[in-house]
């Protein structure tokens, strides 16, 4: 008698929770246009989960699925601004209008020349350097005899310890997302620790494992960190969050693409596209899928025509900022990663850009680098309006491992003439 019951009960339900199952999925229709024209090929995307998308078709009409409300949709075309609208409840069809690009660089004002002080005065050469806390740390190289040392200065460049490597083989330091100091050598990664007149070593490390767990974080904020994601050999990027409390729990910032480069690179490598034409789709072939996910391994020519895309990430004020060259604009988020706002950037369409990005975490300004016929210019970034603030040149024929700390431009420098280990770590005030 009671499975009569519950049959007659189940056969009751069943309308009402299938209703109920129907109504989660909300269908979004539209049509992306440009000045009156429908534009076809679209990306149409939910912004958080971008595999969720669709393209337009002939008509510029799109069709697009999603289980819940509010999300943000994402249209980008190229050569055309990228659009974000929010929605909040269906709407009846959204009409959206792309607008084309339009680069009008700015004029680069240069502002007089600075004194430049070398920061250790001593003929070993600085092979690289990083800060910690209140101290810097000098990989020096002495002579082929005694070769490496670690040197630990303080912030008034008085040495406050030293270390020999003479048994070992280091390569450079790395300064993680969590303001860790590592020494890198050909097998072995050692962190380092700074105590009032000591350094030594907290923990070693696998090489490989620094390289997969450590070295692709970019930032980290109280409970997300950020890493670094590439595809089709640097011409995508997308930086995935991992929570720091729960290890399973992961978010995305949206992708970000050189659709030109990402297709030609494609086309050139021979590869198949599935007949949707979208190198992101799920019935992509297994030659293109390993595409997508094999690490950077462009040699010669191949890697001047497709270079890494270059997506700096930052925190700023409570917020993420990511400078978004491809697409000409400075993205904000908050910390959970949710879109807040956008400002358009032209700096790096300048020919003789350096294609780095510099912030100077204490003060919470950034900077960009440009090599000019008359030298090295380097501009304050405005991220409010994207503006760039006049030049400080830099009279010097050779700068590399550039970065500001506390109102400071730090560098390595040598003459033309002079070998790699003839080099010298020098600053100049830049505020």
């Amino acid at each position: 008698m009671h499975w009569k019951i519950i049959l007659l009960i189940t056969f009751i339900l069943y309308p009402i929770l299938s209703n109920a199952q129907g109504q989660s999925d909300y269908l979004i229709q539209g049509q992306v246009f440009s000045d009156s024209m429908p534009l076809v090929g679209v990306n149409v995307f939910v912004e958080q989960q971008p595999e969720r998308g669709t393209t337009t078709d002939g008509a510029g009409r799109f069709s697009l699925t999603v289980d819940s409300l509010p999300i943000v949709i994402q249209f980008s075309y190229l050569g055309f601004r990228r659009e974000r609208r929010r929605i909040d409840s269906l709407p009846a069809e959204l009409k959206i209008q792309l607008l084309p690009q339009q680069f009008q660089l700015s004029e680069i004002i240069v502002s007089a020349e600075r004194k430049i002080d070398t920061v250790y005065h001593s003929p070993e050469s600085v092979v690289d350097y990083a800060f910690k806390d209140s101290f810097m740390v000098l990989l020096v190289f002495k002579n082929n005899i005694e070769k490496y040392e670690l040197i630990v200065i303080d912030e008034n460049e008085r040495v406050v310890d030293r270390m020999s490597l003479r048994e070992y083989k280091p390569v450079r330091l790395l300064q993680s997302c969590e303001d860790k100091v590592f020494l890198i050598t050909q097998t072995i990664c050692y962190e380092l620790e700074v105590q009032p007149e000591r350094l030594s070593f907290a923990q070693e490390l696998e090489y490989n494992y620094v390289k997969e767990q450590i070295e692709p974080c970019q930032l980290a904020v109280p409970d997300y960190f950020f890493f670094e994601n590439y595809f089709y050999q640097g011409q995508a990027q997308q930086y995935s969050m991992r929570s720091r409390k729960d290890t399973s729990e992961r978010r995305w910032l949206p992708r970000i693409e050189d659709e030109n480069n990402l297709y030609l690179l494609i086309e050139e490598l021979g590869v198949a596209l599935p007949r949707s034409g979208d190198a992101w789709g799920r019935d992509a072939s297994e030659d293109l899928a390993e595409l997508r996910i094999a690490p950077y391994d462009l040699k010669g020519a191949w890697r001047m025509f497709y270079p890494k895309i270059y997506v700096p990430i930052f925190q700023d004020n409570g917020q993420i900022c990511v400078f978004n060259h491809i697409e000409d604009e400075i993205q904000y988020f908050n910390l959970k990663g949710e879109w807040m706002r956008s400002v358009p950037i032209d700096y790096h369409h300048f020919r003789r850009w350096k294609k780095q990005v510099f912030q100077d975490a204490i003060r919470g300004t950034f900077y960009t680098l440009f090599d000019t016929r008359w030298g090295y210019h380097l501009c304050e970034i405005n991220p409010k309006d994207g503006s760039l603030g006049p030049a400080i040149p830099l009279d010097r024929d050779y700068v590399d491992h550039v970065s500001i700390h506390d109102g400071m431009l730090y560098f390595l420098h040598r003459h033309a003439y002079q070998g790699a280990r003839n080099r010298l770590l020098q600053r100049v005030a830049i505020d």
